[in-house]
């Protein structure tokens, strides 16, 4: 059986220093993670600077957040691929 590719079902998260942020996905007539994903891959890769407006997860405010690659450790950036987390509904 041939595999599927993985689609993106839950929402694309960003975690810097222990925050959570959540990719605003409000306008779905273009994609506008990629421009914020491929930001903070150059700000580490390059160790620049980039703002980019994502979501907190704990106000539910838009917020600009500073990814300074000369100074952050890690930036994890999770592409929602895959299927569901536990407790997390389906779309």
């Amino acid at each position: 059986m041939a595999e599927t590719p993985a689609t993106n079902l839950h929402p694309k998260k960003v975690y810097v220093d222990g925050r959570t942020y959540t990719i605003d996905e409000s306008d779905k007539t273009k994609d506008m993670a990629a421009p914020i994903i491929e930001a903070i891959r150059s700000a580490m890769n390059q160790q620049t600077v980039a703002w980019v407006t994502l979501v907190d997860d704990v106000s539910r405010n838009l917020v600009s957040v500073c990814i300074n690659g000369s100074q952050l450790p890690v930036v994890v950036i999770d592409e929602g691929l895959g299927p569901p987390k536990p407790g997390e509904l389906s779309p």
